[in-house]
């Protein structure tokens, strides 16, 4: 489905915490493809609760120098993002 995706949690009034995920698509042609894949995945087996909040597509996802995601930064560069 994608190379990469990383799921980044936030404040919301109403659930305490929701996540939104981000993915690096195969490439940028199939981000849309591929971002309806990713919901139909998480509607065939999530309940509406734990499914994100949105699903967003991204270049590349920053990482630490020992190779873990760097979330804020993914967020961020979300927001501008798709």
């Amino acid at each position: 489905l994608c190379n990469e995706c990383v799921a980044v949690g936030r404040p919301d009034v109403f659930w305490g915490e929701v996540y939104d995920l981000f993915f690096v698509p195969p490439s940028p042609e199939a981000a849309v493809t591929t971002k309806d894949a990713i919901n139909s995945l998480f509607n065939q087996s999530l309940p509406y609760s734990q499914r994100p909040a949105e699903i967003k597509a991204i270049s590349d996802i920053p990482k630490t120098s020992s190779g873990k995601p760097i979330k804020r930064v993914t967020y961020f560069e979300g927001v501008g993002g798709e």
